[in-house]
C-alpha cells in the first residue's frame, strides 16, 4: 500500500509473511482468482519489525504483486 501520490510505501504483506500452504492454480486465459489478505490498519516494515502507526482515514493506492506480475495502482479510500 502506498500514499495516494504513490511515492511512499506504507504496508506490504511480504514484510511479515507467515507461510501459508501453497495455493497452486492453473488459470485459463480470462479466468480470475481471488486472494484475501488480513491487514491491521497499521504501517509495516520488513522482517516483522513491530507494528507501525495506525493509518488515518484518507486516500491511498494499492498495488498487487504475484510473482513477476504487478497490477496497476488502484486508488481506495480508508474511512
Amino acid at each position: 500500500m502506498l500514499t495516494a501520490d504513490g511515492n511512499t510505501r506504507l504496508w506490504s504483506s511480504s514484510d511479515c509473511y507467515y507461510q501459508q500452504p501453497p495455493d497452486t492454480r492453473l488459470l485459463q486465459p480470462g479466468e480470475q482468482a481471488t486472494f484475501s489478505i488480513a491487514w491491521a490498519g497499521r504501517t509495516s516494515s520488513p522482517n516483522c519489525a513491530p507494528s507501525g502507526a495506525l493509518l488515518p482515514a484518507g486516500d491511498y493506492v494499492v498495488v498487487g504483486k504475484l510473482g513477476n506480475l504487478t497490477s496497476r495502482p488502484t486508488p481506495f479510500k480508508l474511512t
